[in-house]
């Protein structure tokens, strides 16, 4: 009897432990980005995904609600973080008892950036800003994304007048910007070297008109988007009609007059 209820008081700790394991994990998401959760595979019952008390400010879009696996993303109207129950009710097909799995996920606005002042350069010659600031606009309600510590990997692109990629040494490159729950400085430059490259290419371009640096993609690192990462952001937020929230300068290029060479005429 003394091991029957030795065993009982292990598996009563064994299940509030997993009660509380369940409740307390948590996943951090970006906004309209698609994640998978799943659990395994008990053939012959049944499975049904849910979003209980879901937040006025997110709309769910979901695959595979009724399997063992579901593919969710959310769309959020909220600047800061949003909380989430997304729950499993999974019911066995002998009995028809079920149980309901729960997951908190936090869903995380896409990140915005403040742009630069905007500066002019003559073709072939003229200088653009001697440093290069990114700024991170939703810095606050964004970094605790990557948990108490980590980076955000910033990918800036080169987008000529038409919103053309530019090709070419210095039209990208990558930054880091260190975010979590302590960080405080919401801004990171490019690299003297990047910077450098950056205005010869621009000086080369044979197109006159406004030349954009932009964001164009946005990694947590580290990369994987396990329990506490949030991976990458949609690629397709990366696009012109968020130019504005994306863009870190706007340089136009302006044509010189054509050599003209001084003849002596006495």
């Amino acid at each position: 009897m003394k091991n029957i209820n030795i065993k009982s008081v292990l598996l009563t700790g064994l299940m509030i432990l997993g009660i509380s394991f369940l409740s307390n994990a948590q996943k951090r998401m970006w906004e309209n980005r698609t994640y998978n959760f799943a659990v395994t595979n008990n053939v012959g019952n049944t499975f049904a995904w849910s979003t209980p008390s879901l937040s006025g400010s997110l709309t769910p879009s979901s695959t595979g609600a009724a399997t063992n696996s579901l593919n969710i993303s959310f769309n959020s109207t909220s600047a800061t973080a949003v909380t989430q129950t997304l729950r499993l009710t999974e019911t066995d097909g002998t009995t028809s008892c079920g149980r309901d799995n729960d997951l908190t996920v936090q869903v995380y606005a896409e990140p915005t950036f403040t742009a630069m002042t905007p500066s002019s350069l003559c073709a072939g010659t003229g200088n653009i800003p001697s440093t290069i600031t990114i700024t991170s606009l939703n810095f606050n309600d964004i970094k605790p994304i990557t948990g108490t510590t980590g980076d955000l990997t910033l990918t800036y692109q080169l987008y000529d007048p038409s919103g053309t990629i530019v090709t070419g040494t210095g039209s990208t490159g990558t930054v880091t910007l260190p975010v979590g729950s302590s960080a405080t400085v919401n801004t990171v430059d490019l690299s003297g070297a990047q910077r450098n490259a950056l205005e010869t290419l621009v000086q080369a371009q044979t197109t006159t008109g406004a030349y954009t640096l932009r964001i164009s993609a946005v990694t947590t690192t580290p990369t994987t988007p396990v329990a506490t990462e949030a991976g990458a952001v949609n690629s397709s937020y990366f696009i012109n009609a968020n130019a504005t929230s994306l863009t870190i300068i706007t340089l136009t290029l302006s044509n010189r007059p054509a050599l003209n060479a001084i003849t002596p005429t006495n």
